[in-house]
């Protein structure tokens, strides 16, 4: 589904900033709106899986590191399961 109205310039929550916000301005690759939604979903899911394996604010959740493009169903399995203990 499309962003009916994805701005390609915008004002931005940053936790970091003076103010708590700064000013983005969207990747002209990103101009089209129908792509925003695929990679929101692909920038959320890389977000969370790095808190998983990294640590998200002082908490460790102790992921499985990345598997290879040529893991086995058996490698995939396991780590499913280690995210899941």
């Amino acid at each position: 589904q499309e962003m009916a109205s994805g701005q390609q310039e915008f004002e931005e929550f940053c936790e970091d900033c003076p103010d708590q916000k700064k000013r983005v301005r969207r990747d002209p690759a990103l101009a089209d709106n129908s792509l925003l939604p695929a990679k929101f979903q692909t920038l959320v899911g890389d977000e969370l899986y790095r808190g998983l394996h990294e640590g998200f604010r002082g908490e460790v959740f102790g992921a499985p590191a990345p598997l290879p493009p040529t893991a086995t169903p058996e490698q995939l399995l396991a780590a499913v399961q280690a995210l899941m203990d």
